[in-house]
């Protein structure tokens, strides 16, 4: 059986790109600062084990939820001024992280599954943190949605 894939660039914009009906732009960048501060979405295994992590800067994720939720730009920026997503763009950005999953499951890949999408790394409990501190491979990501804004985020898995 292989691994855990990590998502190729084209693969994350055209599927974030299908979701939000935009146009996605994906490019490889430096690390991601994962600070214990981004929102993390944890992935599990069929034996409910860590298995991969998608960490969001605050900005990509506000914005994801408000492209996902057709609102209005502002929602997103206002969420970043606060420092924290609000309700619905919070469940926004879960359903986008949720359908992220089916990157990580590919060519007879172990099957993973989204546990959550948490406003932080502490929140995401000690296992995804293990992870994040040293994983066993990453990718980062520059996104940016047209019309919207975007940001910085990595798949890293255990």
């Amino acid at each position: 059986m292989a691994g855990i894939p990590l998502p190729e660039a084209q693969a994350v914009g055209e599927l974030l790109g299908q979701l939000v009906d935009k146009e996605v732009v994906v490019e490889k960048c430096p690390k991601v600062d994962a600070r214990a501060a981004s929102p993390t979405s944890v992935y599990v295994g069929d034996d409910d084990a860590v298995r991969a992590l998608c960490v969001c800067e605050l900005e990509l994720a506000a914005h994801l939820g408000a492209a996902l939720g057709m609102m209005p730009v502002g929602a997103a920026k206002d969420a970043v001024a606060a420092g924290a997503l609000p309700e619905g763009l919070q469940l926004n950005f879960r359903e986008v992280m949720n359908i992220c999953a089916a990157m990580l499951c590919a060519n007879g890949s172990p099957h993973v599954r989204l546990l959550d999408a948490f406003p932080s790394q502490e929140a995401a409990g000690a296992a995804a943190q293990k992870v994040a501190k040293s994983p066993a491979k990453r990718v980062d990501y520059q996104v940016a949605i047209d019309g919207f804004g975007g940001g910085k985020l990595a798949f890293l898995l255990g």
